[in-house]
């Protein structure tokens, strides 16, 4: 656990970011102020770029939380490779600008005298708070999304060192700040930052939300692919294909008729049980000999709509499958019938014929997705 400085509750630290987060999603993707361009037209190009690429980064990102759990896993991997992709081009865009304003300093420094212009050190600390702090709102808003969700814990722990790495370099920037420009004199001529002090303290904001955000968006694909520390890497690319789940040597026909992506048409009334299932998805493939995949879904039951999320392993069958499940959440394990698919291939009953677990009794009419 990070130690907060003595003499400053820590409530007072996080002051700003409550604020932010009380603001609606749209609203919040508007807070980080464009960076201050100091009255120079090459800083002023960089700031613009920064600027464009926050935006980008919130519309590839926008609702990523509320969709990426109901998407096939190929779908969903692309998602938060895209969004993941749209962050590095902000933070690539934000290294450009903090190189021209370090530049610009550098150019300032023979004529201060004369001119009076400088890149004072309150006005970047203002600005490293305002984009720490805009940071961390965004990512406490999508842990709370994803709060009633089971890998709401797992990812929140995965990025709780980088959070407080985040907060303590924003009370150190407010400390610094406060420091330099007390009110007592707030009058005073700004005091210059150094081009190397300023190149440390943009690599450090730098570094320290690349860690966060690429510890968050790589443990949301774990948690959507349900292989924490085992999932491939996400790649800064929206390009980069998807990788396939293993398949079984060519030729298999149990891989060719039920391997794939298989999903409810809701609507289509082809089910059976207390109400239509919705979002439901089962992905199978072939490791070796076995069939495995994953079977998620809304179910209802008497007592309201279940999240079901069920691990699938068995032998496949001809004209008929049986699959052990295992379920973390909620607690079960039992087995799931598949029938078919049908002559065209396209078509697939599902039957939950389970009792005594959590998971509710039906069954449903699968097509392949």
């Amino acid at each position: 656990m990070s130690q907060y400085p003595t003499g400053r509750p820590f409530i007072a630290r996080l002051a700003p970011v409550l604020w932010l987060m009380a603001l609606p999603e749209a609203a919040l993707a508007q807070q980080m102020e464009r960076p201050p361009d100091f009255s120079q037209s090459a800083v002023a190009s960089a700031s613009d770029d920064v600027s464009q690429a926050w935006n980008a980064w919130q519309a590839a990102d926008q609702n990523l939380e509320q969709q990426v759990f109901s998407l096939p896993m190929a779908d969903a991997r692309v998602r938060i490779q895209t969004a993941f992709s749209a962050f590095v081009a902000f933070a690539e865009k934000r290294h450009v600008y903090s190189e021209a304003v370090a530049t610009a300093i550098g150019a300032m420094a023979p004529d201060i005298a004369e001119t009076g212009r400088v890149v004072g050190v309150d006005a970047v600390n203002a600005d490293e708070i305002a984009l720490l702090g805009v940071n961390v709102a965004a990512v406490q808003r999508k842990l709370d999304t994803l709060r009633s969700a089971p890998a709401w814990s797992r990812i929140r722990r995965s990025v709780q060192k980088d959070l407080d790495n985040v907060l303590d370099l924003e009370q150190a920037r407010r400390q610094d700040l406060q420091i330099e420009r007390p009110l007592e004199h707030a009058n005073a001529p700004a005091r210059p930052v150094e081009a190397t002090a300023y190149r440390n303290s943009e690599r450090r904001v730098q570094e320290a939300l690349t860690s966060l955000w690429t510890h968050y968006y790589q443990a949301l694909a774990d948690s959507m692919e349900q292989t924490p520390g085992r999932s491939t890497p996400l790649a800064a690319s929206a390009t980069v294909p998807a990788p396939a789940p293993p398949s079984s040597p060519a030729g298999s026909p149990a891989n060719s008729a039920l391997a794939g992506t298989w999903t409810y048409v809701e609507g289509s009334r082809q089910f059976n049980g207390v109400a239509e299932p919705r979002h439901v998805i089962l992905e199978l493939w072939m490791e070796k000999d076995a069939l495995v995949g994953r079977y998620r879904a809304e179910l209802p039951d008497f007592e309201g709509s279940r999240a079901v999320d069920l691990s699938l392993r068995g032998i496949p069958g001809t004209g008929s499958t049986v699959l052990d499940f295992h379920s973390t959440s909620p607690e079960a394990a039992g087995k799931i019938i598949l029938e078919g698919p049908n002559n065209n291939g396209r078509d697939l009953m599902l039957i939950r014929s389970v009792e005594g677990t959590p998971i509710p009794r039906g069954r449903e009419l699968l097509t392949r997705h």
